[in-house]
């Protein structure tokens, strides 16, 4: 028969719950512990056959504080100190295990072994218990979170090794602490299966139940209840640890397949929830549930379908696989009238429609979190031994919250809506081993599991486990937690709902001396609402705090009840106090950044200081536009257009408090406007001067880029001034130019096509004259590519000097004239034409008037 190769359970899966200023903290994370070292496979004293004593049990610490930590065993006077060091994780020395420290639970009955762990700042413990692959681990829960009425969770044993008994044992936190223990099936105890039997602890003792085994097969004592009674029938009910397991166990077939150590603490009924959202695990797909319940008449639905009451088992649970006849394994919605607890199982290896290949896995037990118990922050750890090959998380939360999830800072894309309830999406998330953190500002649930080669590990990731029954709903208009904090001068509300409707209740304020209205509340029930059999009482409100107090010093609400208790202790006077954490507002700040201009974005930068967590950033931008923000980090703001704004900011905590608006005033620039003129005369060769006449609405020009396409590139002065250049030919030029202010803040670029025109070629043919000629005629050449000649200046007498007896007349205007030379000589005579555009051209030729001919 093959041995079992199970996981060395999560070595390190540690979870830190986000350390927020809260009054009344519910989660896994405390001060105070207590646990036993509970049944192992391998004990083999005390139960029968098998190996001895091969097992070891360690406990794992985790705060983000330093802490000291003592772990001690007061009934065998064993202790230990350790120091951790904040976001570390502390590794204990192994559990005595052996000679007068012996602390091992090995079989059924008292023991004095109980083992308290103990720490100056809240810490994250757990416990694991291992030899080679068989091992089992549970997350701890504070002693301040314990209940008074619990269920054993187990699961039908089956195993591949003899003496693999299923457990449970309780743990007493306070002397004289009566315990009724009925037991659901036979038990090596002796005790008549539903039949009650109780027993008496002291502080720190032990009383473990163990059910028969007969070879391979053995009594599954799931649905066996544990609850502290009152001690002398008037009132003192105690709260008590109760664990659960099995020494081995096959889930799903165990012929020739692999068993493994189921060990977890069990959740307080009064934390039960009326809704869970399940979600298959991994490479191992195929679970088993097990959806528990108190009472044989609650209405069980699964995915809108009421399961008969035919298939409930030992008046205790329902058992589903959630992919039956071959089907793929699917996500379930599970919800009833009442509160259920549900456990989730991964089957052993091969079975059930699960894959025998790698990474393969091993059968593991988790107790799953109602959607009503859900946290926003944990840190947990993601194991590798023995041999796992791949780790998973696996989330579900309401769909407003998927957008601000994230896994160690980065979000996650494949969430998926859940096919039973779509308000709500869910992620089997790979990971890497090692620390992973989880953040939502939305509450979540997770689970974190591994597989490997006949090993799997596997643990509810973090919850809250608040009792249902006397849970404060402490909220006002902008709350997104429910604990009680609030803020100075922030108005609330807050309420209890109870499962049980008491004769009378009493407010006193006497102990929170800075709220207002302070009054102690006459003894009748004020009822707000019933809710699925929760009744919720309030004293109205509003009411305000006028100063903030501290951890050491918070002012109290007490609400006293008169009736019998549901938990059966008889108590006729029942207190609940509600210590107020109250903060100083947030303080809002931000800055900017920008250039002063309107083309460019300006950046908005939160600084805002607060005690807790800021949720939310409410905007004003001074232009008509708010918005609304989730996060402070900064973010651009674009303008359309230039002015003064006045800027305003109220940032929002998690507990609601609102702060009062801080503003600035920003100054943004409108781009100025580039402009400039373009001369009439635009000719090759010629002066042509560009003329600034840019504007600026806000703000002083300092700086004007010019590009004038004269092949001599940008260029940038700092005044105004005309600039001038020649072109060596005609043709198109993009000539342009950017104006910047003393802010830095620049216009468009303005860009003109200056048409530079042709110049004209002026000619003319040169007469052959005689001094008795009448007349010189002269005959106009002159021609151009574009356009046409407008003008004609002609000089007959052009030399330096000129002739002293010159031509008459001595100019001409005329495109062909004809002068009359009076001296024979050496002259010079030029001819300028001008186009249409002005562009002008010369041409200077030599004539000789020749004396008369005889």
């Amino acid at each position: 028969m093959k041995r079992s190769r199970s996981v060395l359970l999560c070595i390190f899966f540690f979870l830190i719950l986000a350390a927020t200023a809260q009054a009344q903290d519910f989660s896994n994370k405390g001060k105070d512990f207590w646990l036993g070292y509970g049944f192992h496979v391998n004990m083999g004293a005390g139960v029968g056959a098998g190996s001895q004593n091969l097992q070891d049990m360690v406990l794992y610490f985790t705060s983000d504080k330093n802490a000291k930590i003592t772990v001690e065993i007061p009934g065998i006077g064993y202790t230990k100190s350790y120091s951790v060091n904040a976001n570390q994780v502390t590794t204990s020395d192994p559990i005595p295990k052996s000679g007068s420290q012996d602390a091992r639970i090995s079989g059924p009955g008292y023991f004095d072994k109980g083992i308290h762990v103990t720490s100056d700042v809240p810490i994250v413990a757990y416990a694991h218990i291992y030899n080679a692959s068989v091992s089992g681990a549970s997350l701890l829960f504070p002693t301040n979170t314990l209940g008074k009425d619990y269920y054993s969770i187990n699961f039908t044993q089956s195993s591949n090794s003899s003496f693999s008994n299923s457990f449970f044992f309780v743990v007493a936190t306070e002397d004289n602490t009566a315990v009724e223990i009925t037991v659901s099936g036979a038990n090596l105890n002796g005790f008549a299966p539903n039949t009650p039997q109780t027993i008496t602890l002291n502080k720190g003792q032990v009383y473990n139940v163990m059910g028969i085994t007969n070879g391979l097969t053995g009594t599954d004592l799931t649905g066996s209840r544990i609850r502290s009674v009152s001690a002398n029938g008037n009132g003192g009910c105690k709260p008590v640890a109760v664990f659960s397991g099995s020494g081995k166990v096959s889930i799903g077939g165990f012929a020739n397949g692999s068993a493994d150590n189921l060990f977890a603490q069990a959740f307080p009924a009064a934390a039960w929830g009326k809704k869970y959202l399940t979600v298959p695990t991994g490479s191992q797909p195929n679970n088993y549930y097990r959806i528990c319940v108190t009472d044989p008449a609650t209405v069980v639905k699964l995915n809108g379908a009421v399961l008969p009451a035919a298939s409930l088992v030992n008046n205790f649970y329902y058992q589903f696989k959630n992919a039956n006849d071959g089907g793929p394994a699917v996500p379930n919605l599970i919800e009833s009238d009442k509160p259920v607890l549900v456990a989730q199982y991964c089957t052993t290896q091969g079975t059930e429609g699960n894959p025998n290949s790698s990474p393969g896995g091993d059968p593991e037990m988790i107790y799953l979190s109602p959607v009503e118990q859900t946290i926003n922050d944990i840190t947990l750890y993601s194991a590798t031994k023995y041999n796992i090959l791949q780790s998973y998380i696996n989330v579900v939360i309401k769909n407003a919250g998927m957008n601000s999830f994230k896994i160690d800072g980065s979000p996650v894309s494949i969430f998926q809506k859940h096919p039973q309830d779509t308000g709500y999406s869910y992620a089997i998330i790979p990971v890497t081993s090692g620390s992973h953190n989880l953040y939502s500002d939305t509450g979540f649930n997770a689970i974190a599991y591994g597989f490997g080669s006949a090993e799997s590990y596997g643990y509810n990731a973090g919850t809250n486990i608040r009792d249902f029954s006397s849970r404060t709903i402490f909220q006002n208009q902008f709350a997104r937690v429910d604990s009680a904090v609030t803020c100075v001068s922030s108005p609330f509300a807050f309420s209890v709902p109870l499962s049980f409707q008491p004769a009378t209740i009493r407010w006193d304020f006497s102990a929170a001396p800075n709220i207002a209205p302070s009054v102690t509340q006459a003894p009748q029930p004020v009822q707000d609402s019933v809710v699925n059999g929760v009744y919720y009482y309030s004293p109205q409100g509003p009411f305000v705090f006028s100063k903030a107090n501290t951890s050491a010093l918070r002012d109290t609400i007490k609400l006293y009840t008169t009736s019998a208790t549901p938990d059966g202790c008889g108590s006729t006077d029942q207190l609940f106090t509600i210590p107020v954490k109250v903060n100083e507002l947030p303080v809002p700040k931000f800055a900017v950044a920008n250039s002063g201009c309107v083309s460019e974005p300006v950046t908005f930068t939160d600084q805002s200081q607060y005690a807790g967590s800021l949720v939310k950033w409410q905007w004003d931008f001074g232009d008509g536009n708010t918005e609304s923000r989730s996060s402070g980090a900064g973010f651009p703001k674009a303008y359309t257009s230039g002015g003064t704004y006045t800027v305003k900011l109220k940032v929002y905590s998690d507990v609601g408090c609102v702060s009062t608006e801080t503003s600035q005033v920003i100054d943004i620039s409108s781009k100025p406007v580039a402009a400039f003129n373009v001369p009439a005369l635009l000719c090759p060769g010629a002066d042509i001067t560009y003329t600034d006449i840019s504007t600026s609405s806000i703000g002083t020009l300092a700086k004007w880029t010019w590009n004038l396409d004269d092949g001599a590139g940008t260029f940038t002065n700092t005044t105004n001034a005309a600039v001038k250049t020649k072109y060596s030919s005609n043709g198109l030029k993009q000539v342009s130019l950017q104006v910047s202010t003393t802010t830095g803040c620049a216009s468009d670029v303005f860009s003109r096509t200056v048409k530079i025109n042709p110049l004209p070629v002026a000619g003319f043919r040169v007469p052959e004259v005689c001094l008795n000629d009448a007349n010189a005629k002269f005959t106009d050449t002159s021609t151009i590519t574009e356009g046409s000649i407008v003008s004609y200046a002609w000089n007959f007498n052009a030399g330096s000097p000129p002739v002293t007896q010159g031509p008459q007349p001595a100019t001409s205007t005329q495109q062909n004239p004809q002068p009359k030379y009076n001296e024979a000589n050496h002259y010079k005579v030029s001819l300028t034409v001008t186009s249409d555009k002005g562009c002008a051209a010369t041409s200077v030729q030599d004539f000789t008037v020749n004396g008369s001919t005889p």
